[in-house]
């Protein structure tokens, strides 16, 4: 989990040397202007060119943090998706039989699952990967054997990664009111300014549904739109950071609780049955 998080955030720290880029260059361009014919060197040659470049170019360049947070927002539901397949593989070794795995996910396995079968090809499978899907689920069913479950079912979604569709996902796995979760969390509360955790849940919330209403705004332009700064598409990566960590410590948090309740559960079967043997 800790390698999908790192590469999440190293793609987001290149988007923001990008920004950095095109505020460098936006300075650049306010600078006098160079006479290219007057330019007595190369370099000055060619940054009169450059010059010249920025500033024609100024009337698209607003546009560039907009397409960028296309891009921020694709790699936001890409990392989600690979975290929360990493997460059910784990929550499935936690345990030795398919129905003790939680009962949202031995339903979700199964009607996921079935929807991909159906038809593979929407999404993005062929039919290798669908007899692979089927050989898993009757494995898991009837052999008890978990090594293998089907993630990539576990992990579809029909619409953007908006804040009920991460809890949905999640609580296919029993992971249960995500955004409840991240609300108590000291980070996010602290960036949001409060110390009241409904009220930074909510505010959580409301953030990743704008960011997803301009997203699509910016996908499907149609009337007036002002295009995002560069300053505000550095707000995005920043939360979009924090969210990731966030995330990353929740899953981390159930699995260990995971582990300590099956343990104190195995502990308990094991007297019981000493017990009966005595």
């Amino acid at each position: 989990m800790e390698e999908i998080l790192r590469s999440f955030t190293q793609d987001l720290q290149d988007i923001e040397k990008v920004v950095e880029l095109l505020e460098g260059l936006s300075i650049f361009g306010q600078e006098p202007v160079i006479d290219e014919a007057l330019a007595n060197t190369a370099y000055l040659r060619t940054s009169a060119i450059l010059h010249k470049k920025i500033t024609d170019g100024h009337p698209g360049s607003v546009k560039i943090p907009g397409t960028l947070m296309l891009y921020l927002g694709g790699r936001f539901e890409h990392f989600v998706k690979i975290l929360f397949e990493d997460l059910s593989s784990q929550v499935a070794n936690n345990y030795t039989e398919f129905k003790k795995l939680p009962t949202t996910m031995q339903q979700a396995l199964i009607f996921n699952t079935s929807e991909v079968i159906a038809s593979p090809r929407k999404f993005g499978h062929g039919d290798g990967a669908r007899d692979t899907f089927i050989k898993n689920l009757a494995d898991n069913i009837h052999l008890n054997n978990l090594s293998h479950i089907n993630y990539q079912c576990l992990s579809i979604t029909s619409t953007n990664m908006r804040p009920d569709i991460i809890a949905e996902l999640f609580a296919k796995v029993g992971l249960k009111d995500i955004w409840k979760k991240i609300g108590e969390q000291a980070k996010i509360k602290t960036y949001f300014g409060t110390d009241a955790n409904q009220y930074a849940e909510t505010e959580c919330r409301k953030y990743l549904d704008n960011f997803m209403e301009t997203r699509n705004k910016i996908a499907h332009p149609s009337g007036s739109f002002t295009w995002p700064s560069n300053e505000e598409l550095k707000n995005h990566i920043k939360f979009f950071k924090l969210a990731g960590i966030i995330l990353l410590e929740i899953c981390e948090m159930y699995l260990a609780k995971l582990a300590t309740d099956n343990l104190r559960l195995a502990q308990i079967e094991e007297q019981s049955s000493n017990t009966h043997l005595t």
